[in-house]
């Protein structure tokens, strides 16, 4: 019968009504119909509402819906509504209307049911004469309130409270009563889909159905939550965070998350710092953990599945700390954060110093966050905020050395320590049948995991203190490298007198089983040797220019290029490499370093090393892809001893199929084979200029084997014929190769005795006595 009546009144109103009334209010005795096709304007002719409506299947559930709506005066599109009042109780015709009904705003269906309504407006007693109206303001907020009363305390009921999935300028949602944005369920459904945008500890979260956080954002800090004007926010269906400007064409001008770094714990767990890195033509998210801290697993970490974030090395006593300044970060998560008002610097950091509990902190603008527990979803920004994080002091002053190393725990604030008893497991206790190749300081074993992880494992041989000094030097720099083609180390291992490195494994092995190899050498096409050319191009890039730390390596050689699965090289065997400061010209040292053949001139006339003995190293490599030749073992029947002179003369004689590969060159090699291999024989030809002015710089290469522009014209290389003493020759570090290897026992047996170790017995070993 109530409902009836509801009918009856409505359609009274209807017929004797005239739709005429002030732009922007409704007064309890009109009605806004969806017939009568007429809107409310706010001041400014800003926002407009009427009803709109979204077309669907042919069932009723899912055919023509009709919802009251909000959205810019005069846009170009009423499908993009701000604001849905009966977003989970459409009408399915058009004889629906909104009016004031015993104080509150409903709307009835042809029926006069009432299908939504404003029933939890608090209606305190009226005053006198005065009546209920509702009003759409100047900022899109649809109000109900008494007639001559604006105060904005006293509104009976308003849109702010209730939003749908738009945070418009003005609106707060820490004051709201609904404190949150939901997306809509998809692009042409408003109801309540599986995003939401929620105002939590002085932060916004964007949750997915799960309730877990996917993005992370702070408004500031006095008033985290309320949106100036200019802009306004919008939670979409498909979990994205997006800002607009206050305009009537919807032009996108921010959204979130835009990479995996913004999306929260997806990429980086506690403890750890998201950082973008360009390889190629790609951004690829990398974490990094705080000094004195290290990965939780260690083997999910190096598998690139980061999310269990890093814990500290060792527990910090309440004295004796001091602070890791990360600059240009988003600050972590506030949740167990205390904060501080009209605090500076100064006495903000006293303030952590003297609370034991307290794991960082930050200032900004005299507010002093004091965080309490692990710090959760960092990363770094072109534009960001100093964030101070609690370390034990002996972790603050760890300096990487290209020279020496002082101590051991350089390295484990950097890497995984694992117990020698594990990885004796993962090679059947370091059999011979394992054994990947042998080089000048160990022996390098294939291995398997538990898990079923495949593993490469460097045994240092028992020797001098020089073998204990790369070893420490190798763990250091490569611990700092996160690039696609260089080698990534899992691990490391002391154990009494061994010293072990772990490292991802790759079945292709090494390059030169496929360059020097009679039979392997036909896997290797042009266009995979090209391939292989710009990767190394790339991987030496990056350690001379791009890194956090500036390498040379000094051995670089086509079996030190180890090859994945896809023969995607990958640079390793950091051995005896250097680390140099960014405007580094040269360093002298007391020993040629490296492996014959690929030294430069200078290492053995002068020994001294720059960038450039690298890109002598790497010509050297480039005219060996190309030729298939070994430079130190070269030979000819012309009587050339050298690869080098004889690729330079057969490239100024046009003649270079004589020394191309010939598994290169067959019946299928189109023309622009030829023209790029004769491109890259010139490339390397620069490389291996006698002065190392004249050679260019690894970035400079990159543009080269990129671009067709005309090269320089290279000099012919000076034959250098070395006769320097064992005594001062530094020999490069192991190789995966067992080609490659023999020749270095050979050369170099009269200075070392390469004993195999037998396989251990891991029965024999206490797993108390681990490491």
């Amino acid at each position: 019968m109530a409902n009836h009546q509801t009918f009856i009144s409505y359609y009274i109103v209807l017929i004797l009504v005239p739709f005429v009334w002030s732009s922007n209010t409704l007064t309890a005795n009109q009605i806004l119909s969806i017939s009568s096709n007429l809107t409310m304007i706010s001041p400014g002719n800003v926002f407009e509402l009427g009803f709109f409506k979204l077309a669907g299947s042919n069932t009723k559930e899912d055919g023509e819906r009709w919802y009251l709506g909000l959205w810019f005066y005069k846009a170009s599109s009423k499908m993009n509504p701000l604001w849905v009042a009966n977003r989970e109780s459409p009408l399915y015709d058009s004889k629906g209307a909104l009016k004031i009904y015993k104080s509150n705003l409903v709307i009835v269906n042809q029926s006069g049911n009432i299908i939504w309504s404003s029933s939890n407006a608090v209606v305190p007693s009226p005053p006198k004469t005065s009546s209920v109206v509702a009003e759409l303001l100047s900022n899109g907020n649809f109000v109900l309130r008494y007639s001559g009363d604006n105060r904005g305390d006293s509104f009976l009921w308003e849109s702010f409270d209730y939003p749908t999935d738009t945070l418009l300028p003005g609106s707060d949602l820490a004051k709201g009563v609904n404190r949150s944005l939901t997306s809509w369920i998809s692009n042409n459904n408003p109801s309540t889909g599986i995003y939401a945008l929620l105002s939590k500890n002085q932060e916004m979260f964007l949750l997915d159905a799960k309730s877990s956080p996917v993005y992370r954002r702070s408004f500031g800090l006095k008033t985290p939550y309320a949106l100036g004007n200019g802009y306004y926010l919008q939670v979409t269906y498909d979990g994205l965070l997006q800002q607009f400007p206050t305009t009537r064409e919807k032009t996108l001008i921010w959204h979130a998350p835009r990479d995996d770094c913004d999306r929260y714990g997806l990429t980086c767990g506690s403890n750890s710092v998201c950082s973008l890195e360009k390889v190629d033509v790609h951004e690829v998210a990398g974490c990094t953990c705080f000094k004195g801290f290290k990965p939780r697993n260690w083997w999910r970490w190096w598998l690139r599945s980061m999310t269990e974030g890093c814990q500290k090395i060792s527990r910090l006593n309440c004295t004796g700390n001091g602070f890791q300044v990360l600059k240009n970060v988003k600050l972590p998560d506030t949740k167990d954060a205390g904060v501080e008002r009209s605090i500076g610097p100064k006495e903000c950091r006293q303030r952590c110093i003297e609370d034991c509990s307290c794991t960082g902190f930050a200032n900004v603008e005299l507010d002093c966050f004091l965080y309490s527990s692990d710090l959760v979803d960092l990363r770094t920004l072109q534009s960001g905020q100093q964030l101070y994080i609690k370390v034990a002091t002996s972790y603050l002053d760890l300096l990487i050395d290209g020279d020496r190393t002082d101590s051991y725990e350089v390295v484990a604030a950097r890497v995984q320590r694992i117990e020698f008893l594990t990885i004796a497991e993962a090679t059947n206790e370091f059999c011979d049948s394992n054994i990947l190749g042998k080089g000048g300081f160990g022996t390098v074993y294939k291995g398997k995991l538990v898990e079923g992880t495949d593993i490469a494992v460097k045994r240092l041989t028992r020797m001098s203190d020089s073998g204990t000094s790369q070893f420490l030097n190798e763990v250091n720099l490569i611990s700092e490298l996160q690039h696609f083609n260089v080698i990534s180390l899992l691990g490391y291992c002391f154990h009494s007198d061994e010293h072990i490195l772990v490292f991802e494994y790759h079945a292709n092995r090494s390059l030169d089983l496929y360059i020097f190899g009679s039979t392997e050498s036909s896997k290797l096409s042009w266009k995979i040797r090209h391939k292989i050319i710009k990767g190394i191009a790339r991987g030496m890039t990056y350690l001379h220019h791009d890194s956090c730390v500036t390498i040379i390596h000094r051995d670089l050689k086509v079996s030190n290029i180890l090859l994945d699965k896809d023969m995607n090289p990958k640079i390793s065997d950091f051995g005896i490499s250097r680390l140099v400061s960014r405007d580094h010209i040269q360093t002298n040292t007391n020993k040629v370093s490296g492996t014959r053949g690929y030294i430069a001139p200078e290492c053995w006339s002068d020994k001294i090393f720059t960038k450039k003995t690298d890109v002598f190293s790497f010509g050297v490599v480039i005219l060996e892809i190309i030729s298939g030749k070994a430079n130190y073992k070269f030979t000819n029947s012309k009587g050339e001893t050298s690869l080098l002179t004889c690729m330079w003369r057969n490239w100024e004689e046009e003649s270079l199929l004589e020394v191309v590969d010939p598994s290169i060159m067959d019946s299928s090699s189109s023309p622009l084979t030829m023209i790029q291999i004769v491109r890259y024989t010139q490339i390397g030809l620069l490389c291996i200029q006698n002065i190392p002015q004249d050679r260019p710089t690894m970035s400079s290469l990159v543009v080269m084997f990129e671009s067709s522009t005309e090269l320089p014209r290279p000099k012919p290389p000076v034959y250098f014929n070395s006769d320097t003493t064992y005594s001062t020759f530094e020999i490069g570090s192991t190789s995966m190769s067992t080609t490659m290897s023999s020749l270095v026992r050979t050369e170099y047996s009269t200075r070392h005795t390469y004993n195999v170790l037998p396989c251990v017995n891991v029965r024999n070993f206490n797993r108390a006595s681990s490491v």
